[in-house]
């Protein structure tokens, strides 16, 4: 293993309280993954997942306009996305082990570039950091790219940890557990798990490629890379079938109609999926022997609707 020094850092990292004032203490991931406070961040993490990934193939970015305000006069602001960003990395920081490595990990997704292209922050002035100026909102650093600048700082220095502190098998295990996970949750319709190939990637070329025991010929090297051939000679299909579940996902449910009857053959082809009550548009057709049947209408998707 490499010899460990602090002096092979472009810049070490200490958490600073003062970046996101008192929000900082109340946010800060304490280990335990069913506290509401981690139960939270997750949610947080997969709206703005499945909003972003929405947008892919489009020439529309989502911009993400939620903030969080704090301080005497609440003009001090920093983009809700780093509720999680900041907890999840400075846990990792405190307590470098593997299970808050798996926290972390979910924080290289933000920096895929399909998130470097369509998650943007639209504010007044970002070069002086003024995010409202009808609210007289300000960012917590001087500038937007003082915030990203801050941000990659105490993110590439928890990879750094990452690096050096946990073992290459154990990333690598957990890396193929992601790979497998999204595949197997893209076959089975669902969007909770399928943001993992993207995580797996970044993991693979940010944090294992570059590890102290990186060896190319070691097993677990070679089946993560096996794992991510797979992904990328079938990514075209897998990357399709995401697309279609995070923009479902994504959509507002519509209202079913008042005071409309709804007929049992309708309420059967409701689903549920992800808490959600799912429809989809279907055509009527007669069949060459006069029966009529009902098919999917061409390009319709599953649409979420209210339903009790």
């Amino acid at each position: 293993m490499t010899a460990f020094s602090w002096r092979t850092w472009p810049r070490r990292w200490k958490g600073k309280e003062s970046e996101l004032g008192d929000w900082a203490k109340s946010i800060t991931f304490s280990g335990d993954r069913k506290s509401t406070a981690y139960m939270q961040q997750v949610k947080l993490h997969m709206d703005i997942f499945n909003k972003v990934f929405a947008k892919v193939g489009s020439t529309e970015a989502y911009g993400l306009t939620e903030y969080i305000t704090y301080g005497p006069d609440k003009k001090n602001a920093f983009p809700i996305d780093e509720i999680p960003r900041y907890a999840w990395t400075k846990a990792f920081v405190d307590n470098p082990i593997l299970d808050y490595f798996k926290v972390f990990a979910m924080v290289l997704l933000y920096d895929t570039p399909t998130y470097m292209v369509y998650l943007q922050y639209p504010m007044s002035n970002a070069t002086s950091g003024v995010v409202n100026s009808s609210k007289g909102w300000m960012l917590a650093w001087p500038s937007e790219s003082d915030m990203i600048t801050e941000r990659r700082s105490r993110e590439e220095y928890a990879i750094e940890i990452a690096k050096r502190k946990i073992a290459l098998k154990d990333i690598c295990e957990y890396t193929l557990m992601q790979y497998q996970r999204a595949e197997a949750a893209i076959q089975q319709g669902s969007a909770s798990l399928a943001h993992g190939c993207f995580m797996a990637e970044a993991i693979k070329t940010r944090v294992i490629e570059g590890h102290s025991q990186y060896n190319a010929s070691d097993e677990m090297v070679h089946k993560v890379e096996a794992e991510s051939a797979k992904w990328q000679n079938n990514q075209g299909e897998l990357f399709r079938q995401m697309l279609d579940l995070c923009s479902t996902s994504a959509m507002a449910p519509v209202d079913m109609p008042k005071g409309v009857n709804v007929s049992a053959d309708i309420k059967s082809n409701i689903v549920k999926q992800n808490g959600k009550y799912m429809m989809q548009k279907m055509d009527l057709q007669k069949t060459v022997n006069g029966q009529y049947g009902v098919v999917q209408a061409l390009g319709a998707k599953l649409q979420p609707v209210n339903y009790k």
